[in-house]
């Protein structure tokens, strides 16, 4: 059980400081603007929200809790810009244990996280452990064209850390530590699949069926951390490791990507009224950085992700004001406080389980998958004066002689065969519907129509489907 008295936490970073900090106002000219009072949960809940302070107070014994609100903006390698929101929570469910959760939302994409923290007691491992729902909307670019699909993905994160020497702060490694993580997608859509399209070389038309299949990512990566005091001011977190990224394909055939993983993380606090933070990540799916600048209850952060092997990339920028429960003045220097302590420090773990692990993919790991679209007709140009186009709904439009013409007989494998449904003569082309042809045989099936136009003149138009 964690009281609430009265103090102040400082803000937290999204993806760097992991710790609660103080800070002082911002200028003096901030003071001067409106302070907002609230109060939630029958009262339960009180503080006030302002640009020169922000405070929160729970009148409760078992929990201490901090919260947090941002502006986002967000811009995938396909597809339009777009503001959205960020909402964040933590609260110690005892004094050992605390959890935490984020959530960004978009029109097409939403990113939920979960953490939790929990510090054995009278040790000095903690144990970190985090699952991640990307959920939404992405256009990719597929052979028939681009198409919006609807896609999921989940990953995990399991990370151990052994804080050394509770006293230690300049020039002293921190901690070490082990995370294990792994993601996978999943394609929960296929637009307005299947589609079609057409291929041509100089003897046939090839009328291609295109099911909008993603080849849908799977994840695994694993790392040694390191948490590093170079002065008391400036930090360093570092992880390498190994990172597998694979990519299953409908023809039984897979791509495997293996790459060195590494990240890094600065934090640099210049004055007690500004915090600075950068970071970098390099893996099979993504390379991403990261910057990151607060002050008083504010912070801007902003950052590049360039995609690898296939998946996309995208850039974002956040703008996040937190409140938090006041638990005691905070004085420490930004080593001391980033450090993590073998006591169950609430604000220290608090920090930690609103912190979105570095390792989860902040991209769907999806990509086309080449190997799903089939062949679904041949028209041969024998004979033919050129002009064949085909719909999405693999239908062929066929100019044939002058006039309108007129279908004589359809022959299928050297026998007759009742084509009312199969091809019919709007104005002055032959439509051949390929997905009306009944099932081909193993080897195919060939199709000869019949045509003569209005001169009279006799033509004919050679189709093979496939199996």
């Amino acid at each position: 059980m964690v009281s609430s008295a009265a103090g102040s936490m400082g803000a937290f970073t999204n993806n760097s400081d992991p710790n609660a900090q103080s800070r002082k106002a911002t200028p003096d000219f901030a003071s001067m603007l409106p302070i907002v009072p609230f109060s939630l949960a029958d009262g339960s809940v009180t503080g006030v929200l302002g640009p020169a302070r922000a405070r929160m107070q729970y009148h409760g014994n078992k929990s201490i809790a901090t919260a947090g609100l941002g502006m986002v903006y967000y811009k995938p390698d396909i597809g339009s810009a777009m503001a959205g929101g960020e909402f964040e929570f933590a609260t110690m469910l005892w004094e050992p244990f605390a959890v935490g959760s984020t959530i960004t939302l978009f029109n097409d994409r939403r990113d939920l996280v979960v953490n939790s923290v929990w510090q054995i007691p009278d040790s000095g491992f903690r144990i970190k452990t985090s699952g991640g729902y990307l959920w939404g909307n992405q256009i990719f670019s597929f052979p028939s064209g681009d198409a919006n699909i609807d896609l999921q993905q989940f990953s995990y994160s399991i990370a151990s850390q052994y804080i050394l020497n509770d006293s230690a702060e300049r020039g002293k490694l921190q901690s070490i530590g082990l995370s294990v993580w792994g993601a996978q997608a999943k394609q929960k859509s296929s637009a307005d699949a299947p589609r079609s399209f057409m291929r041509e070389t100089a003897t046939s038309y090839f009328i291609m069926n295109d099911p909008l299949k993603l080849s849908e990512g799977r994840m695994f990566g694993a790392a040694a951390d390191a948490q590093v005091a170079l002065l008391s001011s400036l930090i360093i977190k570092g992880s390498f490791g190994y990172e597998r990224l694979e990519f299953p394909f409908s023809d039984g055939t897979r791509e495997l990507n293996k790459s060195v993983y590494y990240a890094f993380e600065l934090f640099y606090e210049p004055s007690s009224e500004l915090f600075l933070g950068a970071g970098y990540r390099s893996g099979a799916g993504e390379n991403r950085i990261s910057v990151t600048a607060e002050t008083g209850n504010w912070q801007l952060s902003a950052y590049h992700n360039h995609g690898q092997n296939g998946v996309a990339g995208n850039d974002g920028i956040m703008l996040t004001c937190r409140i938090s429960l006041p638990v005691g003045k905070q004085t420490a220097s930004l080593a001391q406080r980033m450090k993590p302590s073998r006591s169950s420090d609430s604000a220290n773990m608090l920090a930690d389980a609103l912190t979105r692990p570095v390792q989860l993919p902040n991209s769907f790991l999806a990509k086309v998958d080449p190997t799903a679209v089939t062949l679904a007709a041949t028209i041969s140009k024998a004979g033919l004066p050129g002009g064949v186009t085909v719909n999405s709904a693999g239908d062929v439009f066929i100019t044939v002689g002058k006039g309108s013409p007129s279908i004589t007989g359809v022959m299928r494998n050297g026998s007759p065969y009742s084509y009312s449904a199969l091809v019919t003569t709007p104005s002055t082309q032959v439509v051949i519907h390929t997905r009306q042809f009944p099932s081909a045989a193993i080897s195919g099936d060939i199709w000869v129509i019949s045509v003569t136009d209005s001169m009279p003149e006799n033509y004919t138009v050679a189709v093979k489907t496939s199996n």
